[in-house]
């Protein structure tokens, strides 16, 4: 009987803890990575670029400055020769006025007064025109004869009694050019031509009838 009632209470307590659920483990609660675990990112570089873009811009807009007055300075050298040219006559013409109080001859200088009144007109016309001359003698003893436009920088050689023009780059920009000639035996014409853009200071030589960049 004893035997009977242990058997009885094994077979309860097994029961039991197999009735019991088993709790299972709790998980860590992960937390979010910090701010400091974060990869820092590099700070912005757009007001470094204004900075750089901003330089540039003031050092290009003092080159155009300097390249405009180069040109000024030629444009107003020839205004000085115009208003020597004038003061040159008022002092003649004050000169000749005492002479022509006391009833003396004044026909010696009216020429010299109608030959200032022609450089001034000269003077004055060759710097407001558009279109100059220039010429040599070349090593070969040809003359050579170039017509250019002082704006737009287009050039025409005389040949055989017509203007040919001369072949370009490209489109010019209008600005204020020159064309010089000069002898030379070892070239192969005899001369060499160069123009160049007095704003820019942009060269060109002549290679037989078409301007090359120099």
């Amino acid at each position: 009987m004893k035997l009977t009632l242990s058997i009885l209470f094994v077979a309860l307590a097994l029961a039991g803890c197999q009735s019991t659920p088993t709790q299972p483990e709790t998980a860590a609660p992960q937390t979010a990575p910090t701010n400091e675990q974060q990869t820092a990112t590099p700070p912005p570089q757009a007001s470094q670029n204004q900075n750089v873009d901003y330089l540039s811009g003031q050092l290009t807009t003092m080159q155009e400055q300097l390249i405009q007055t180069r040109a000024d300075v030629g444009r107003l050298t020839q205004s000085q020769q115009l208003l020597l040219a004038k003061t040159q006559m008022l002092i003649d013409a004050q000169n000749t006025a005492p002479a022509a109080a006391n009833g003396a001859d004044n026909s010696v200088s009216v020429p010299a007064m109608e030959s200032l009144s022609a450089r001034i007109e000269h003077l004055s016309d060759k710097l407001n025109a558009d279109f100059d001359l220039v010429s040599v003698y070349s090593a070969r003893g040809t003359w050579i004869l170039v017509r250019y436009n002082r704006r737009t920088g287009e050039a025409w050689l005389a040949d055989d009694g017509r203007w040919n023009l001369l072949v370009e780059e490209g489109e010019l920009p209008v600005s204020f050019y020159a064309v010089n000639l000069l002898p030379a035996a070892n070239d192969v014409k005899g001369y060499v031509a160069a123009r160049v853009d007095q704003r820019t200071g942009q060269t060109w030589i002549l290679v037989e009838d078409r301007w090359a960049s120099f």
